[in-house]
Formats: structure tokens, C-alpha cells, sequence
């Protein structure tokens, strides 16, 4: 399952947290990517629980893009897109 895409206007050199959400059995693996790639281990990311938080500060032109939370488990995954600009 894929949702909408996001729009997240932000100013370059503020703060943006982008948030995700899943629940499931089993328990979801959640995921980030950015532009595809994958975010993991990214000192910004904050897992709890069943929530993850994606925090940005101070951004800048390079931090644009389309950044994806995907969440998986036996039954299949969800995906869910922010476009950051």
C-alpha cells in the first residue's frame, strides 16, 4: 500500500521533523530512504516503538528531495512519501 506523497515546504535553515506510523502482526520493520537510497543508522532518525521520527535541522538545498518511511513485515509493506522541498 502506497500513500499520497507529502508536500513539506520548509526554510533553509530551520527544523523539519518527519513522522511515520505502523502497526501490524508481526510488528513492522520500519525504514527510511531518501531519493531510493537508504537512510539507515542516520543519527537523525528516532525509532519508538511503532512510531519513527525523521528529524532535520538546519536544512539545506541539499537535504530537497523525496524522502520514503517504508514499513514491512510477512503481510507486505506500506510506504509512505514526504517531498521535501
Amino acid at each position: 500500500r502506497t500513500e499520497p506523497t507529502e508536500q513539506v515546504a520548509v526554510v533553509q535553515g530551520s527544523s523539519v521533523t518527519l513522522t511515520c506510523e505502523a502497526r501490524g502482526v508481526p510488528p513492522p520493520t520500519l525504514s527510511w530512504l531518501k531519493d531510493g537510497q537508504p537512510l539507515s543508522l542516520h543519527r537523525n532518525l528516532l525509532l519508538d516503538g511503532q512510531e519513527t521520527r525523521f528529524l532535520l535541522s538546519d536544512v539545506g538545498p541539499s537535504d530537497g528531495g523525496l524522502y520514503s518511511c517504508v514499513a514491512s513485515n510477512q503481510a507486505g509493506s506500506s510506504t509512505k512519501t514526504f517531498n521535501l522541498t
